[in-house]
């Protein structure tokens, strides 16, 4: 996936620019979780999930989450790379569907 335009993103969602950027996130279906923290090394992968998106490990860059998501080894089905916006409160999550990405 090339990197998507974040102004496209939030036209499509209804994001208004004042609402700051979080990061991309990794969403695991299957246990309905975020990754919230990740470190590899020649001798082990370390890998913690929590419920609420606003304990996610945000990523800048969409292919650098995509690249993670590969070196969980989770199936495609399972490990979804969404999109966060900092609403204060709480952090808004989004499909990175290609109706969301490409400009319409």
């Amino acid at each position: 996936m090339d990197e998507p335009n974040i102004n496209t993103i939030r036209k499509n969602l209804g994001v208004e620019e004042h609402i700051p950027f979080f990061g991309y996130l990794i969403y695991r279906a299957d246990s309905d979780e975020f990754l919230a923290k990740f470190d590899i090394s020649p001798e082990r992968v370390l890998k913690g999930w929590h419920k609420l998106p606003d304990q996610a490990k945000p990523f800048k860059k969409v292919l650098e989450a995509n690249r993670v998501c590969q070196q969980l080894e989770l199936d495609p089905n399972i490990c979804e790379i969404v999109i966060g916006f900092d609403l204060g409160k709480q952090i808004a999550v989004g499909p990175l569907d290609n109706d969301i990405v490409s400009e319409n």
